[in-house]
């Protein structure tokens, strides 16, 4: 086979065998194809903004310190919010619009407060909120577990807002239970959040009758299922599987007569068992019809994020009913031990002893003693 020179790109003469009849410009083309294969193709380096977004979704504890900050903003927003909404059911909007003329707009600072979240959660909201459907939304959810603490803690102040409701219910109609109280004061903020949200998405950023009557509905939802949840939970069933309700808990002030008996079945079971109560049985539905009234209200499909609402509020429901669980359980617990240093003082039949001392008393022959002194004398005589 003929043996060709050809000179290299770094100015070496190599020689490679070549086929024979080839023109000096086929082999030229042919070495050239033959050497530009063989050379290593170098590895693509990983974009400046690619790599930027990579490190910046990284968790620092400064961010992680910033994000708590920002969602107990947040959530202390949304309790006056949902105050205003409540003002703004009977007046179709008209007081939620005049206070954004002065300055007040809640909803655009919530917004603001989203944007300054750390790079790496904001990764996380994203991830689950690009989750199309119930069991996609929840894994998504559950790979990435800071969404779900954060969720549970923007709510934090509207459900203490709702105890003061409660509270409020209760020393009014004394006779109303905490679980009816406690569901009263949970639906009475859902409807004035549901009209703050549903204002917020109207052009004219007022209230049509039937977007009150939505909200009003939404509020409605939510304390029937929030009493049906309470009810479960208080229930002999409830107690022996060990459920606690929140709700319930923070109407009345502490763990009651239904914790106590949901404290026998032990801490692990209370957990996942109020977990379970307030997860699937309160929030899942909540959630759910919540978001179908603000669809109804807002000219959208019906069922449009109604699922996914729905596996967000259950799982964070459930994280908020097992920490209420746990806590419930403990407290009920150490407040049913005994004292093993104060013993228990004897009963006494008071009307069975009355009647033998009287008939002692009356035994001893007048001598005009008094009663305290003939029954001094019947101790003396019994030694």
């Amino acid at each position: 086979m003929p043996i060709a020179r050809f000179s290299m790109p770094d100015g070496r003469i190599a020689r490679f065998e070549v086929p024979a009849g080839l023109s000096p410009e086929e082999v030229q083309n042919l070495i050239s194809s033959s050497i530009s294969q063989q050379e290593p193709k170098p590895t693509p380096a990983v974009a400046p903004q690619e790599a930027a977004t990579v490190e910046q979704t990284e968790r620092t504890l400064g961010g992680t310190l910033k994000d708590i900050g920002i969602t107990a903003l947040s959530g202390a927003i949304a309790l006056p919010q949902a105050v205003v909404g409540l003002a703004d059911i009977p007046t179709g909007g008209a007081v939620g619009r005049g206070l954004e003329s002065i300055g007040y707009r809640p909803e655009e600072a919530r917004k603001i407060l989203k944007e300054e979240y750390s790079p790496a959660q904001k990764a996380a909201f994203k991830r689950v909120s690009e989750a199309k459907g119930f069991v996609p939304t929840l894994q998504e959810a559950i790979q990435n577990p800071s969404t779900i603490l954060h969720s549970g803690a923007e709510s934090l102040p509207q459900m203490l807002g709702g105890m003061g409701i409660a509270r409020g219910a209760m020393a009014a109609i004394p006779r109303l239970s905490a679980t009816v109280a406690g569901g009263i004061g949970e639906g009475v903020l859902g409807a004035g959040s549901a009209a703050s949200q549903i204002r917020e998405e109207s052009p004219d950023k007022l209230l049509a009758p039937l977007q009150s009557l939505a909200a009003i509905g939404s509020g409605v939802g939510t304390a029937a299922f929030g009493v049906l949840g309470g009810k479960m939970a208080g229930s002999k069933l409830g107690q022996r599987i060990g459920l606690h309700d929140v709700d319930t808990m923070l109407a009345r002030g502490g763990a009651g007569a239904a914790e106590a008996g949901a404290a026998k079945a032990g801490f692990i079971r209370s957990v996942i068992g109020s977990g379970i109560s307030e997860g699937v049985l309160e929030e899942l539905p909540q959630s759910m019809q919540e978001k179908m009234w603000q669809n109804w209200a807002t000219n959208k499909p019906i069922m449009e994020g109604v699922s996914e609402a729905g596996a967000m509020g259950m799982i964070t429901g459930a994280a908020v009913g097992a920490v209420g669980g746990g806590y419930g359980n403990l407290t009920k617990t150490q407040d049913t031990q005994p004292s093993p240093t104060t013993p228990e003082a004897p009963q006494i039949d008071s009307d069975r002893y009355g009647a033998v001392i009287k008939q002692l008393t009356e035994a001893i022959p007048d001598s005009g003693l008094t009663d305290s002194a003939k029954l001094g004398e019947i101790f003396k005589a019994s030694g």
